[in-house]
């Protein structure tokens, strides 16, 4: 017969309690994370983000007259040395070409992270590539609460849109080839979003 004792005499209603205060914490945490984000600069559901992004283009495989130009846009290897891969490549044969290279904060995304582009949502982008303009003190808002995302070209490839809502694929990224801790996109670092 139940005596409305638990192990060790303790009462019933003490685990039933302890049990609601975990589900009580599990819940406002996966609360102040989603309010995080949000502040952050986008929105989330359960397997994605959005934030604002500021697109450029760049040309790793322009043949450049000028030194500076060709360093600053670092020619036509990622960040661990693979070929990059353009827009125009991937839309042409998304088979030979599985994605689109982008360059972005490294700091942010970890290498090979997927993320969609609103303006060409048939479209795979991965941030495989980074820069000085990308980086720390030296890092250039070209529009403020944008962040700012490199979009792999051919020369002199097509126009871009100047803004778009770039979708994170969360966990769909390539970090641990990059010998890296980071596996998540540190969205703590985007600057003044505002709530898509």
């Amino acid at each position: 017969m139940l005596d409305g004792k638990g192990p060790g005499g303790i009462e019933l209603k003490w685990y039933a309690a302890g049990a609601l205060a975990v589900l009580w914490y599990l819940y406002r945490t996966a609360q102040i994370e989603r309010q995080v984000i949000a502040l952050a600069g986008g929105s989330t559901t359960e397997d994605a983000m959005t934030v604002n992004a500021k697109l450029t283009r760049y040309y790793p495989f322009k043949d450049y007259t000028d030194a500076a130009d060709a360093l600053m846009e670092g020619g036509p290897k990622d960040s661990i040395g693979r070929t990059l891969i353009t827009l125009q490549q991937h839309l042409s044969d998304p088979q030979a070409y599985p994605y689109v290279a982008v360059s972005g904060d490294d700091a942010i995304w970890p290498y090979g992270q997927r993320i969609s582009i609103d303006a060409y949502p048939e479209a795979v982008f991965r941030v495989v590539d980074t820069g000085s303009h990308f980086r720390g003190l030296r890092k250039v808002y070209r529009l403020v609460g944008f962040e700012p995302l490199d979009i792999a070209s051919d020369y002199p490839g097509v126009a871009l849109p100047t803004t778009a809502v770039v979708t994170i694929m969360a966990g769909d990224n390539w970090s641990d080839q990059k010998h890296t801790s980071v596996s998540e996109v540190n969205s703590d670092l985007f600057q003044g979003q505002s709530v898509t």
